[in-house]
């Protein structure tokens, strides 16, 4: 199912198969893939799951990547939870989320700003973390001064 979000040119550069994207958006697939990331499994032993999981992150990014619609789908139903977010699979999922799109930037508050904050100093300063902050400051070539704020003043 991935392949049917994007396709690989020959420049080596990702492009969105919207068609695809949009024909996986009304058969609820993005429902389905958020029903099987909520299912509790062992994340030290269970290595199968590990890989289902990711590959089910994977199918989320591709979902939504260069995608307003499904990209506003995705944060109606994964990120207005944001306060479950936690595993660097997820937040990569919310930088695909918000990657490039200024309207769903600009809804973004000092809390969600704080809860990932907050996931660096739990967590060390990974790049994933640090990446979701730099991808809700600057989209569609603009910067967000209202992120801008929120993220210098934490």
């Amino acid at each position: 199912m991935m392949k049917l979000c994007v396709v690989e040119g020959a420049d080596g550069n990702m492009y969105a198969r919207e068609n695809e994207q949009r024909l996986l958006r009304n058969m609820d697939v993005h429902v389905v893939v958020l029903d099987l990331l909520k299912i509790p499994y062992d994340k030290v032993e269970d290595t199968r799951m590990n890989h289902i999981m990711k590959l089910a992150h994977n199918l989320l990014q591709y979902f939504c990547f260069n995608n307003p619609t499904n990209q506003a789908k995705l944060y109606e139903l994964y990120f207005n939870d944001y306060q479950q977010i936690s595993e660097e699979q997820e937040v990569e999922t919310c930088c695909y989320i918000f990657m490039n799109n200024i309207q769903l930037c600009r809804t973004i508050t000092e809390k969600h700003v704080q809860h990932f904050v907050h996931l660096i100093e739990l967590h060390g300063r990974k790049v994933l973390y640090i990446k979701f902050l730099q991808t809700i400051v600057k989209a569609e070539n603009q910067y967000i001064r209202n992120c801008q704020d929120v993220v210098m003043s934490e």
